[in-house]
C-alpha cells in the first residue's frame, strides 16, 4: 500500500481508537469497517463500480437514512481513491479519455451558463448536485476500464433487480395505488430498472453453459416480465418491447444457423409462453396498454394519467418559447408547471395539492431547463453513446470476437432501453445512464484492441 493510502488508513485507525473513549464508542466498529472497505477499494477500485451498480435497485431499502446510504459511501470513497491514484499516477490519466467528452463538455458549458442565469437558484442547485452524482460514476467507471469484468457487472445489475422483483411479487409487495414499485417510490422507475436488466439477463443466459445457472437467468427474465406487468407501467411495456425488438433484429442472422430440432424447441417455447401469458396477464393491464391509442385526445383524455402527461408537453412547449436559447435554469421545469392551470386540474389530492411536478420526459425537461442548446447537446451525448455501442459490436464481429460482440449488443440494448425510457421519466442523473456512457467507450476501445480471430478459433 502506498504512503498516501497508509496515511489515510492510519487516520481512520486513530479515529476509531479515539472514538472508543467518547460517548460515540458504538460507532467505532463502523470506522474499522470503513478502513477495511477502503483497503479493498484501494487495491481494486473496480469493485466500487460493481457495488454502485448493485445498489441501484436497492436504493429505496433505507429511505430514512439518505445521508448514510451505501451508494453515497461507496461512491465518495471510490471517487477519492480514483482522484488520489490519478495524482500518484497509479491510474494513467489517459484512462479517462473517450469521444463522449466533446458533447459532454458542450452540454456542461451550456448547463453552467443556464445555471448562472437561473430563475430559481435553489432548484438549480439541487439539480446540479444530482447531476454531479451521475458524473462521478462516469469518471470512476472510465478510470477502472482495464479491470472491468462485463459478466460480473451484468450479474451485479441482474441479481439485485431479480431479487427485488421476486420479493415484490411474492413477499414484501410495496404498492402505490395497486402498482408494484419494488423498493422504489415510482412504478415507472421500477419498470425502468427491469427494462435495463432484461437484455443483460438474456446475455447471461446465452453465455452460461451449465444447466442450473442458465435456468436461473431464464427465470430472472420471467420474473422481470411479471414485474413489468405488476408495475402496470405502459412505458415499461413499450420500452421492454423496444429492447426485445432490438435484440430480435440483431440476432435475426442466427435464424439460418438453427437446426430442425432447434426450431422444434422454439415452437414448443412459443406454445407454452403465449397461452401462459394470456392466462396470467390481467385484463386490466391489457386495457391499460390499449389506452395508449387514446393519446391523440390530448389533455381532455378520459384517462387522467395520459391527459396529465399531455399537459406536461404543453407547459414545456410554452416554457421553451419564453427562454429558447439557454432555458430558465436547471431544475426549473417544476416551477413552470406549478404556475400553470394544469397543475391544479391534475392534482392528485385537492386538500394537499402536488402542484410542482417534473416533466416525466428528460429530453423535454432539459429543453426547458437549458434551452435548445443544452437539450441538443444532451441528445448528441446520448447518440454518441448509442453509436459507440453499435461500432463496438460491428468491430468485434469483424475481428471474430463473438463474445465481445454480444456484450456490446446487450449492454447497448440496455442503454437503448434507458434512452427510450427517458421519454417517459425525468432522470438525467440516473446512475445507469452515466455508467452506460462510460461502458460505450470501454467496449469500443476493447473492440479496437481485440486481435483478429480466424473463424472457428
Amino acid at each position: 500500500m502506498s504512503i498516501a493510502a497508509g496515511f489515510i488508513a492510519g487516520l481512520l485507525f486513530i479515529g476509531s481508537a479515539v472514538m472508543l473513549a467518547t460517548p460515540y464508542a458504538a460507532f467505532a466498529p463502523g470506522l474499522v469497517l470503513a478502513l477495511a472497505g477502503f483497503a479493498v477499494l484501494w487495491g481494486r477500485p473496480v469493485l466500487g463500480v460493481i457495488g454502485l451498480a448493485a445498489l441501484v435497485s436497492l436504493e429505496g431499502a433505507f429511505p430514512g437514512q439518505p445521508l448514510l446510504s451505501g451508494a453515497k459511501l461507496i461512491g465518495g470513497a471510490s471517487l477519492a481513491i480514483v482522484a488520489v491514484q490519478l495524482v500518484l499516477r497509479k491510474i494513467p490519466a489517459d484512462r479517462l479519455g473517450g469521444n463522449i467528452w466533446r458533447p459532454l463538455l458542450l452540454f456542461l458549458a451550456v448547463y453552467v451558463t443556464s445555471f448562472a442565469a437561473s430563475i430559481d437558484f435553489g432548484a438549480s442547485s439541487i439539480h446540479a448536485r444530482q447531476l454531479v452524482v451521475g458524473m462521478v460514476l462516469l469518471v470512476v467507471t472510465l478510470a477502472t476500464r482495464d479491470r472491468l469484468d462485463f459478466s460480473l457487472l451484468a450479474k451485479a445489475i441482474v441479481v439485485p433487480t431479480t431479487a427485488t422483483c421476486a420479493l415484490t411479487l411474492a413477499v414484501f409487495a410495496r404498492n402505490v395505488d395497486g402498482r408494484a414499485v419494488g423498493l422504489m417510490s415510482d412504478p415507472n422507475y421500477f419498470a425502468l430498472l427491469l427494462a435495463f436488466a432484461l437484455p443483460l439477463a438474456f446475455m447471461l443466459a446465452i453465455d452460461e453453459r451449465r444447466l442450473v445457472p442458465r435456468a436461473f437467468w431464464l427465470g430472472s427474465i420471467g420474473l422481470m416480465a411479471a414485474g413489468t406487468v405488476a408495475s402496470d407501467s405502459r412505458s415499461g411495456f413499450l420500452v421492454m418491447m423496444v429492447a426485445v425488438g432490438a435484440l430480435a433484429w440483431i440476432y435475426r442472422g442466427f435464424i439460418g444457423r438453427l437446426r430442425a430440432r432447434d426450431f422444434g424447441w422454439l415452437a414448443l417455447a412459443v406454445a407454452i409462453i403465449l397461452p401462459l401469458a394470456a392466462a396470467l396477464v390481467p385484463a386490466s393491464y391489457v386495457e391499460r396498454i390499449q389506452s395508449i391509442a387514446l393519446m391523440e385526445s390530448g389533455v381532455r383524455n378520459k384517462d387522467t394519467s395520459l391527459g396529465r402527461r399531455m399537459s406536461y408537453v404543453l407547459v414545456g412547449v410554452e416554457a421553451i418559447k419564453s427562454d429558447p436559447v439557454i432555458g430558465s435554469g436547471p431544475g426549473t421545469y417544476a416551477g413552470h408547471y406549478g404556475r400553470s392551470s394544469y397543475a391544479t386540474a391534475f392534482s392528485f389530492d385537492p386538500d394537499e395539492p402536488d402542484l410542482f411536478r417534473r416533466a416525466h420526459n428528460t429530453y423535454l425537461e432539459l429543453l426547458v431547463d437549458t434551452g435548445v442548446l443544452g437539450g441538443l447537446c444532451f441528445v448528441a451525448l446520448v447518440l454518441c453513446g448509442l453509436r459507440n455501442f453499435w461500432r463496438a459490436g460491428r468491430i468485434a464481429r469483424e475481428r471474430g470476437d463473438d463474445r465481445l460482440m454480444r456484450w456490446a449488443v446487450h449492454f447497448g440494448a440496455s442503454y437503448l432501453s434507458l434512452c427510450a425510457f427517458l421519454v417517459f421519466l425525468s432522470a438525467p442523473n440516473h446512475k445507469y445512464l452515466w455508467m452506460s456512457l462510460a461502458l460505450s467507450v470501454i467496449l469500443l476501445e476493447r473492440a479496437r484492441r481485440a486481435p483478429v480471430r480466424e473463424p472457428g478459433t
